[in-house]
């Protein structure tokens, strides 16, 4: 919860920033979107993960680009050898911007950047090999995707990435940093 504060400290600064700007205001669109990716990162580190799923909330901030705060999480299950399941977090900010195309179909690039926990979750946690927790100190993504947006309040959204992931302390799961290609898609809705 600590992590989330300075997160949200920035989404009210940036909130209450466009407010003062006529211009800016006045393009203002906020989309709230929700989404699943599956990073392809089996053979990349010692487990094998489900699909995960994100939040991401984005503010306009310019016709072409916008800003963006995101939520994701990761799962395992059971196959660590260890009875147990690692859990990914990634949090972050980020921008997307809009290469070409008119209402209806448009190219992205996107950039994003953050941190994150590997929490391991070992129901022998007397085991001596229980592996401990470990923070994500950075991570980044660049890549690029298709929006479709037929409809001014709902949007799709699908994208491809190559995300470079740095754990704090190498651990079972990662023993050092890690690239992966993540496919994503999701939904969006704006207000």
């Amino acid at each position: 919860m600590k992590r989330l504060v300075p997160f949200a400290l920035a989404l009210v600064l940036l909130f209450g920033l466009s407010a003062t700007s006529p211009a800016l205001a006045q393009e203002r669109t906020v989309e709230l979107a929700v989404g699943g990716q599956y990073p392809l990162m089996s053979r990349l580190i010692e487990a094998d993960q489900d699909l995960g799923w994100h939040v991401r909330l984005g503010l306009r901030m310019k016709p072409r680009m916008w800003l963006n705060f995101s939520w994701e999480t990761l799962s395992t299950t059971d196959d660590l050898g260890l009875h147990g399941d690692v859990d990914f977090d990634f949090y972050g900010i980020g921008t997307t911007f809009v290469l070409s195309g008119e209402e209806g179909f448009r190219l992205l690039a996107l950039l994003n950047a953050g941190a994150g926990d590997i929490t391991f979750d070992n129901p022998r946690a007397s085991d001596y090999s229980k592996p401990s927790d470990s923070r994500i100190d950075f991570w980044y993504e660049a890549g690029f995707g298709a929006l479709f947006d037929r409809n001014e309040k709902f949007v799709f959204r699908f994208a491809v990435t190559y995300r470079r992931i740095s754990p704090k302390h190498p651990n079972l799961v990662m023993d050092g940093s890690r690239g992966m290609i993540v496919p994503s898609f999701d939904i969006a809705y704006r207000f």
